[in-house]
């Protein structure tokens, strides 16, 4: 572990050889060594263990824990075709049925999430469900399969899935997961009095769960939004866009509802609007965006978000570092109760720290 923390990888990887030669020689040191370098993401490391592993054991059990940790590093160094092509050799050469289903599932997932193939992304999940109706990724797969069709602007198929399985025995996460799913569906349809109930209700049943704050998010935002209709119907068209990954589409929507004149939640569509331009890494056009807040809506929820967004880019740049601690500490003196407080925390204790080190 200190030669990891240290970076001394050439040392770790051998002293990490040599306690395995010297154990039982089962391969759990190794998996072990990979699962710190997935920790401490290096990626690059818990591959070329793997493959180490891989050639020194024919169990099909620590074969398949150490492929499992390979397909995950690829996918966290954007190497998407070489996870899959892992997934789908464990797929071929195991035994156990949930490692089967798990392989589909997690493949499914890249084709969904980063290769942003949705069609490739069903026919999986197909597979899972129709092969292996049982266990936690045929769960997850199911309402995985809702979201793929809203993101192929099915939605009547997408709320009927959803529908049915509300009605089903779930565990209590993927159960809410589904009630706000069938929320959003009924919102991108502009039905907003049944997605009012939904929400509602999920906020009664899960009051502590995973979905709480985007349900209220979305239900403050239909507040605001109630006398303007029109507003509503563009905020769920650029929803849609921003579900199918169309940044572009829903960016021009967003600048629409920003310059209506009703004015209303022109702030919540220059939040995004600045979250999606940084997404693209377009930090001078994020800045235009967030000087348009703090100019006309210095009063709005959004704004010490916005606020938290302009440290963050000055923050990136050494010369304007100090301009980024001084929004930094504003924004844990005004705003103490946002839930980006504790990152700023964070933030401000490493660099008290770094001033003390070059200090002494």
């Amino acid at each position: 572990m200190h030669y990891i923390r240290s970076r001394q990888l050439e040392k770790s990887f051998e002293f990490t050889k040599l306690r395995d030669s010297l154990s039982e020689k089962n391969g759990n040191s190794l998996i072990s060594y990979m699962q710190t370098c997935k920790r401490e993401k290096l990626f690059n490391e818990s591959i070329r263990m793997g493959e180490y592993l891989l050639s020194q054991y024919d169990q099909p059990a620590i074969r398949n824990r150490a492929g499992f940790l390979i397909a995950d590093a690829y996918v966290n160094l954007h190497q998407y075709r070489k996870a899959i092509e892992t997934y789908n050799l464990i797929f071929e050469k195991t035994r156990s049925v949930r490692e089967k289903a798990n392989a589909l599932y997690y493949t499914a997932e890249i084709y969904q999430e980063n290769l942003k193939e949705v069609d490739s992304a069903l026919i999986y999940y197909d597979s899972l469900i129709t092969n292996y109706k049982s266990g936690i990724s045929y769960m997850n797969a199911r309402a995985a399969i809702p979201y793929c069709y809203i993101q192929k602007s099915n939605l009547s198929k997408a709320k009927e899935l959803l529908l049915a399985l509300e009605k089903k025995r779930l565990q209590v996460d993927l159960k809410e997961k589904v009630v706000f799913l069938l929320a959003q569906t009924l919102f991108l349809e502009n039905n907003i009095d049944s997605c009012k109930k939904v929400l509602s209700k999920l906020l009664v049943d899960y009051p502590v769960g995973f979905y709480v704050n985007d349900a209220l998010s979305l239900l403050k935002i239909i507040q605001t939004g109630t006398d303007t209709p029109h507003v509503l119907k563009d905020y769920a068209l650029a929803l849609l866009f921003e579900i199918q990954y169309n940044s572009d589409s829903a960016i021009m929507i967003l600048d629409k509802i920003a310059s209506d004149k009703s004015k209303v939640l022109a702030d919540f569509a220059l939040y995004k609007i600045t979250k999606m331009s940084l997404l693209k890494n377009d930090s001078l056009k994020a800045l235009e965006y967030i000087n348009q807040m703090e100019e006309n809506f210095a009063d709005s929820y959004y704004f010490p978000y916005s606020l938290k967004q302009k440290a963050d880019i000055l923050f990136t740049d050494e010369k304007k570092a100090d301009e980024a601690y001084k929004i930094y500490r504003q924004l844990l003196i005004e705003f103490p109760n946002y839930p980006f407080i504790s990152e700023i925390r964070k933030i401000l204790r490493t660099s008290s720290e770094k001033k003390v080190d070059q200090n002494s």
